[in-house]
């Protein structure tokens, strides 16, 4: 193919989709204790998750450096004719700035950068989107003006077993993360503007099931993902209950949340993201 596309680790596509769609994936660094890995390279989903317990310091995250991405686009530009690459929301990570300073550095007209404005397998399901359009033939100027709309049709929810790596992550306040402890209380949250944004406390999974499913039934779904971190039983159960409960059938992509995310949402991270269809 003419195109190729790339994306970084935080879109935790599941390796499966990457290599049937020949994407190339530039990892972001995770930082555990004193420690330094690359998201998806040297440390996958479930070491990430099996060692949060034994850490003296929150984990940290740092963005693709603008020489990871110069050497992806070299590479790319040697076998293809362009490179399209979509990133992590810019207002949460500084990875699209350093795609931004890796192309100018390579000074290319070739490399198309796309800011998806979302997180996790939110990027990753536009990231789908222009690997299918690449596939049918769809030129980069054609695709360029799809980006809009595909990205406008992007929704995705999540919840988190603990308020902790919120907290002192700057989403919540202390004083919520307490009483959340004492309450038992399940923070149920979207991305807004490349964001994470709080729009609900429930009290059991039983009630966050109920709400995930009424924000599925909101209009036609086109592509459905269900990420976790590190909890698959939870993600069936979850699958299980859409599939006896939504109004419409669907094909799931199940995929684990990584490093990058998980360094923010903390273990037992349930996520799910949709494309939904044109209206």
């Amino acid at each position: 193919m003419s195109i190729k596309l790339i994306t970084d680790s935080s879109a935790d596509l599941p390796q499966e989709l990457l290599v049937k769609h020949k994407i190339d994936v530039v990892p972001l660094t995770i930082h555990m204790d004193e420690e330094e890995f690359l998201d998806g390279v040297n440390i996958n989903s479930r070491q990430f998750f099996e060692k949060l317990d034994s850490l003296k310091t929150m984990p940290k995250t740092s963005q693709v450096t603008p020489q990871q991405f110069i050497e992806a686009f070299e590479k790319a530009l040697h076998d293809h004719v362009e490179v399209i690459c979509i990133t992590i929301s810019s207002n949460a990570s500084g990875t699209y700035q350093s795609a931004v300073l890796a192309k100018e550095e390579v000074g290319s007209d070739r490399i198309h950068l796309i800011d998806s404005s979302v997180l996790s397998m939110g990027t990753g399901l536009v990231v789908l989107e222009v690997a299918e359009l690449i596939e049918k033939g769809t030129s980069s100027v054609d695709i360029l003006e799809q980006v809009a709309s595909i990205k406008s049709r992007v929704s995705q929810i999540f919840s988190v077993d603990s308020l902790e790596y919120l907290q002192k992550g700057g989403r919540i306040k202390r004083s919520s993360m307490v009483i959340g402890k004492i309450l038992n209380i399940i923070p149920i949250l979207t991305v807004e503007d490349g964001l994470t944004v709080p729009i609900k406390k429930a009290r059991s999974y039983k009630a966050v099931f109920r709400f995930f499913k009424d924000f599925v039934n909101q209009s036609p779904v086109k592509r459905f993902v269900i990420g976790h971190g590190n909890d698959l039983e939870k993600a069936m159960k979850l699958k299980a209950y859409f599939e006896s409960e939504l109004d419409q059938k669907y094909d799931f992509i199940i995929s684990d949340i990584g490093a990058t995310i998980g360094c923010h949402a903390g273990p037992g991270v349930l996520h799910v993201a949709l494309l939904r269809k044109e209206s």
